[in-house]
């Protein structure tokens, strides 16, 4: 049916006079270019409602967030609280074995646990106070 209606017009068009090649290609590329410039206009189109509805969505998006930011915030608590409250007590090993010679001197001083805890927290410190003073540039 749409090859009949194209000889149709083919020969409509050619019954009338005798065009050179060049009008033919001339109209081809007018009606090419319409059609194209047509199909350019409605992806543009497209396109522009589509980021238009994307700008909606992250919108309402930041503000669902903003709104149930504190409900999250509020039900992880909860949960950690209770996950916590129930949760099993592990032993852990020590990490750097002390032989039993070195305990007995460590336990006989009084107050050791506290001691080794003001001890490794000065020495923390002073590590801290050198990196500041590194990256201050002082020397």
């Amino acid at each position: 049916m749409i090859l009949e209606y194209f000889t149709q017009l083919w020969n409509k068009i050619t019954a009338v006079a005798e065009y050179p090649i060049d009008f033919f290609q001339n109209i081809g590329d007018a009606v090419g270019g319409a059609i194209g410039n047509f199909f350019a206009e409605l992806i543009h189109l497209f396109t522009d409602i589509g980021i238009f509805f994307l700008y909606l969505f992250q919108i309402a998006k930041s503000i669902f967030l903003v709104i149930l930011n504190p409900l999250i915030y509020l039900l992880t608590l909860i949960y950690t609280f209770i996950s916590n409250l129930f949760a099993f007590d592990f032993t852990y090993e020590p990490a750097i074995e002390i032989s039993t010679n070195a305990q007995e001197i460590l336990n006989f001083i009084p107050y050791w646990s506290v001691l080794s805890t003001i001890i490794g927290a000065i020495f923390l410190m002073l590590i801290g106070f050198r990196i500041f003073k590194i990256l201050s540039g002082e020397s």
